[in-house]
């Protein structure tokens, strides 16, 4: 696959590796998990509108600084295949503005992978995180289709009922929850039974079960491989989702 067909269009929104390599050198080092986080990491992650305010004004948000390293303080790209359902073909970070079903725009740098689907097809899945226009802190899971990003999956990571922390495990789950433009939220039993029939390792007890990071080390890309897989499979299921109940 060529990241021309990759992306179906123009590579105007990549970012060189050179430059993004210049954009992380910027910031402090990534702090270690059980230490006190850099006034001026905080600083700068709320300035680039990463890390949102009610994150930091909670005071137990060190998780999320270690989980936003993985994604945007690391220079290296994570080597990843694929499986099952898809091939990993290319990564890297590309700066886009993905809509989603109420009309809003999250602008950000999103760390991408171009993949090969279970039929053939090329895709691309972005990831980023991002501060809300609420100041929450949010991840975003973004599918490229015709030409155009969306925004398939939007996770509050401020929310405990979605980011539990126990021992040494960080675990991210989902609840279903998904909107279909003018037609307003599905049914969370009618979406978690569409999962459940095509991923059902993801589904337990009424939820999506994501996966899981430690939290007294910094997370790495190996760390977040299933992690990854999931949401990239998620995504596109999700995705199936809204096309198959238009």
């Amino acid at each position: 696959m060529t990241k021309g067909e990759c992306f179906g269009k123009p590579e105007t929104d990549r970012i060189t590796k050179d430059e993004f390599n210049k954009w992380v050198m910027r910031f402090p080092p990534r702090p270690s998990p059980t230490s006190s986080i850099p006034k001026g990491l905080v600083e700068m992650l709320l300035a680039e509108g990463i890390l949102g305010k009610k994150s930091v004004e909670s005071k137990n948000y060190s998780h999320l600084v270690n989980l936003i390293g993985m994604f945007y303080l690391e220079t290296d790209d994570p080597t990843y295949e694929g499986r099952g359902r898809f091939k990993v073909e290319d990564t890297g970070i590309r700066e886009i503005s993905p809509g989603n079903a109420g009309g809003g725009h999250w602008k950000s740098k999103y760390r991408y992978f171009c993949i090969r689907d279970h039929d053939g097809n090329p895709q691309v899945v972005n990831f980023a995180v991002i501060r809300s226009l609420i100041e929450q802190t949010v991840l975003i899971v973004a599918v490229d289709r015709n030409g155009q990003s969306h925004n398939s999956l939007q996770l509050n990571l401020d929310n405990n009922k979605f980011v539990k922390c126990a021992g040494d495990t960080m675990q991210i789950l989902h609840d279903g929850t998904l909107t279909r433009g003018k037609q307003g939220r599905s049914k969370r039993a009618d979406v978690l039974h569409f999962i459940g029939d095509r991923l059902p390792q993801l589904v337990r007890a009424n939820r999506i079960e994501l996966g899981s990071f430690p939290l007294k080390r910094l997370v790495t890309w190996k760390d977040a491989e299933e992690f990854v897989y999931n949401c990239i499979e998620y995504a596109l299921v999700r995705d199936e989702f809204r096309r198959e109940t238009n």
